[in-house]
C-alpha cells in the first residue's frame, strides 16, 4: 500500500513539473507584486487587493498571460496589408 502511495506522489509531482520550469523576468516580476500586493492586503485588511494580488498570484505560478494579449489583441497589423485594402 505504502509504494502505491509514492508512485501516486511521483505522479503528481512529474504533471505539476511546469510550475519549476521556464521562469523568466516578467513571472519573477509578476511573482513578486503579487507577494507584495498580498501582504499589504491582509496587513490592511483590503480585501479588494487580495483578490488583486491573488489573480497576479495566479498569473506568475501558472505563467498565463494578462488575457488580452493571448487572443492576439496586441498584434500590429502590416503596413503592406493595409496598402493593399
Amino acid at each position: 500500500m505504502r509504494w502505491g502511495f509514492k508512485m501516486k506522489n511521483r505522479q503528481f509531482l512529474q504533471d505539476w513539473r511546469f510550475l519549476f520550469h521556464d521562469w523568466n523576468f516578467m513571472r519573477i516580476i509578476r511573482l513578486v507584486l503579487a507577494l507584495v500586493i498580498v501582504v499589504n492586503a491582509i496587513q490592511y485588511k483590503d480585501w479588494l487587493f487580495l483578490a488583486l494580488g491573488l489573480y497576479f498570484l495566479y498569473l506568475a505560478v501558472f505563467n498565463v498571460k494578462c488575457g488580452t494579449c493571448a487572443n492576439g489583441n496586441c498584434e500590429i497589423p502590416n503596413q503592406d496589408e493595409n496598402k493593399l485594402k
